[in-house]
């Protein structure tokens, strides 16, 4: 326990700690992909050696898989490695995010929010759902795997709705309008844009407007509206994130579907706990 914060909320208004606890719930299922056992595979990869096509000394594995005309198992090995990055990268933002959120540091929350969700998420859902990622991903030095233009990513979006369990009356607009829209003031890449820059001039919807720096002269009263915000859209992203990525990793690793209800149990009786069955965008 810390005796400066015996609660653990530090400055976060009491309003917020149940949305705050949701949250760190859904990192938590987030983070059990990186360290529990049955999602191993994630991180050990075994292959069966080709005796004809032996390894040489400090010969890189994915190499050496080419080499050795293994080229599905290389696939492989580079989407369970790829997907275990992307996953341990963006827990290691959203546990700080949350944690600068306690200390009242709003403006570093909404910064750290910015790869999980705007960057590492596409990616994450290319990786699954494009057919051809994979190829530009090994061969193309110029390829950028975070940057799609908007069409895409609306398609991106569409994609993945199968994949959602709670959240079935979503469309791709209204996550992509959340997430990725720079028309809509309430969008996640415009508060991540004032979170990392003094101003932005480049849309109406992100004005920092005169006599003023974004964040930077923020009241109690902003401060509020900002923890408002943070905790309305958090449970919402972190939903959508887990949901998709439980999709990715249980056909990746083809578990059995009652681990998968396992999670569905955990998550639903942490809610009723919780005194919430939900949480809406």
């Amino acid at each position: 326990m810390d005796l400066l914060d015996p609660n653990g909320y530090g400055y976060l208004p009491e309003q917020y700690h149940r949305s705050h606890d949701m949250c760190e719930f859904l990192v938590g299922q987030l983070e059990a992909f990186l360290t529990e056992e049955p999602y191993k595979g994630l991180r050990h990869f075994e292959v069966d050696i080709n005796p004809e096509a032996v390894p040489i000394d400090d010969e890189y594995t994915l190499d050496y898989l080419l080499r050795a005309d293994m080229k599905d198992k290389h696939d492989e090995l580079v989407r369970l490695h790829t997907v275990y990055g992307l996953l341990s990268d963006s827990c290691y933002f959203l546990r700080e995010a949350l944690d600068a959120s306690r200390k009242r540091r709003l403006t570093v929350s909404f910064a750290l929010l910015r790869k999980p969700f705007i960057y590492n998420m596409p990616v994450l859902l290319r990786l699954y759902l494009d057919e051809e990622f994979l190829e530009h991903f090994n061969n193309r030095e110029d390829f950028d795997a975070s940057k799609l233009p908007k069409q895409d990513l609306l398609d991106l979006i569409e994609a993945s709705l199968p994949m959602l369990f709670s959240m079935q009356d979503m469309s791709r607009g209204e996550i992509y309008d959340i997430l990725f829209n720079k028309e809509e003031h309430g969008s996640l890449i415009n508060w991540s844009n004032k979170a990392l820059h003094p101003a932005t001039t480049h849309h109406w919807a992100s004005l920092t407007g005169a006599k003023n720096l974004n964040f930077m002269f923020s009241t109690l009263d902003d401060i509020d509206k900002q923890w408002e915000y943070f905790y309305r859209r958090l449970p919402f992203l972190l939903t959508y994130l887990l949901e998709c990525t439980e999709q990715i990793v249980f056909d990746l690793l083809q578990l059995n579907p009652a681990l998968y209800t396992e999670r569905l149990e955990e998550r639903a009786a942490f809610f009723i706990s919780q005194g919430k069955g939900g949480q809406n965008a």
